[in-house]
């Protein structure tokens, strides 16, 4: 008897992990000898479910095991991961590197072999996009383009590309090589950040209405409204790194609000362009504008005593509104300072030297 039921145990075929059974090779009434060392059955494991690429080895830098990944399947669906895997030697063949993204699939909506494009986190380099037509060789080989130097004389300025697309090519060392560092360079960086401020309270103001529609738990086509918007502000991968789980609108909104890290937040925005404006006014011995660093101060005190729950509770909508009017005080009042020019909008005149542009009770919060 016991040599019977150890025979029966052999015809019995136990899968060593749980999964799916894809194929079986085998028919009913098969002589169970003639199997030996084939394969009789395909069992997929889909959860989790891995997404596997091949990276170049221009582009490793900054990828690492344990940072977020999304993946938008060849269905138009979304999945976000984590770098389980990243290979520490190239491929022979391709001179790329596998990377493996671990996705959750307890229900089993992701399909084994489809098809799925990868969205990674890379280390951010400063890059100029230039037409492929201005690149060039140097008589030594090197490759980079021509440029008219601060003696108003042509020089040759050695770049290195990051990117290349079909008509354009992103490379790095163009500004590094031609920006000359003057007053001007001074004016450009404090007029760039007012402009990034301004532009990013305006962008955030178009999803305005979702904010406002009941409840932080957004639809997935509001979950693909807000990706849009953070690509829009180059500030997906930056979003990932600080929020790795579950996007929300009030994350979204607090992240381009007050993020002291993020480039085109209006709070480093502000940060940055006070910090232009002292130095400026430092360097060259300029007396104007010290009206004009009281106001960017006291904008920056009202965003760093301010929650992003207590702007969606007081209206996010009247708080762009008041910074954006802020901004543009700001701007009238730098080209009147130091550039001669009457101030563009009425706000200016109603509110004279007095910061801010309401008193701080009527100041949206």
């Amino acid at each position: 008897m016991a040599a019977a039921e150890a025979e029966r145990e052999r015809g019995v075929v136990r899968a060593p992990w749980s999964g799916v059974v894809s194929d079986v090779s085998v028919e009913v009434g098969q002589a169970a000898f003639s199997m030996a060392g084939r394969e009789i059955a395909t069992l997929v494991a889909l959860d989790p479910m891995l997404a596997v690429v091949e990276v170049a080895e221009r582009k490793l830098a900054g990828i690492k095991v344990g940072d977020t990944a999304d993946v938008r399947l060849v269905t138009g669906e979304l999945a976000t991961g984590k770098i389980r895997f990243v290979a520490k030697t190239a491929s022979q063949t391709t001179r790329t590197y596998r990377v493996e993204i671990e996705l959750p699939n307890a229900d089993a909506k992701i399909p084994d072999g489809i098809t799925a494009e990868v969205a990674m986190p890379l280390s951010p380099t400063p890059a100029t996009r230039i037409p492929r037509s201005a690149l060039t060789f140097s008589s030594t080989g090197n490759l980079g383009v021509r440029a008219v130097g601060a003696d108003e004389t042509v020089e040759f300025v050695p770049v290195n590309v990051v990117e290349d697309e079909q008509g354009f090519m992103w490379v790095t060392g163009i500004a590094e090589g031609t920006f000359y560092r003057d007053q001007a360079s001074y004016f450009y960086q404090l007029g760039r950040y007012i402009e990034r401020a301004d532009q990013t309270t305006r962008l955030l103001d178009t999803k305005y209405p979702l904010l406002t529609g009941g409840g932080d738990a957004a639809a997935a086509v509001e979950i693909g409204q807000w990706h849009a918007l953070l690509r829009s502000a180059s500030g997906y991968h930056a979003f990932r790194r600080v929020h790795s789980s579950e996007l929300t609108p009030t994350r979204v909104a607090g992240f381009l609000l007050f993020n002291p890290a993020f480039p085109r937040s209006v709070y480093l925005c502000v940060r940055e362009a006070a910090d232009a404006l002292a130095e400026l006014k430092s360097r060259y011995r300029l007396r104007a504008g010290n009206d004009i660093s009281e106001g960017l101060d006291q904008l920056r005190t009202i965003l760093e005593s301010r929650s992003i729950d207590e702007i969606l509770a007081g209206g996010l909508h009247e708080f762009l509104d008041f910074l954006q009017g802020y901004l543009i005080v700001i701007t009238d009042r730098l080209s009147a300072a130091f550039f001669g020019h009457k101030p563009a909008s009425q706000s200016q005149q109603a509110s004279g030297a007095v910061w801010p542009l309401a008193p701080l009770p009527q100041i949206p919060s």
